[in-house]
């Protein structure tokens, strides 16, 4: 999710700055880059954290 659809936001997004444009007024929002570096470290530790607790959950009650 990080590394394929992440980086494709500014192109999606009417707000977000470009990797190769820096922000404006118009365009405020800073741009995600690879795994979303650019808002943290922590950012890609807490998607691969927050995929694993959805798939235990889904898998805990698909079972049950």
């Amino acid at each position: 999710m990080l590394a394929a659809v992440v980086p494709i936001l500014p192109g999606i997004h009417p707000r977000m700055a470009s990797e190769t444009a820096d922000a404006t007024i118009v365009r405020g929002l800073e741009p995600p880059g690879f795994l979303a570096l650019h808002y943290g470290p922590q950012t890609p530790i807490a998607m691969l954290l927050a995929h694993l607790l959805y798939g235990a959950i889904l898998g805990f009650t698909w079972t049950a």
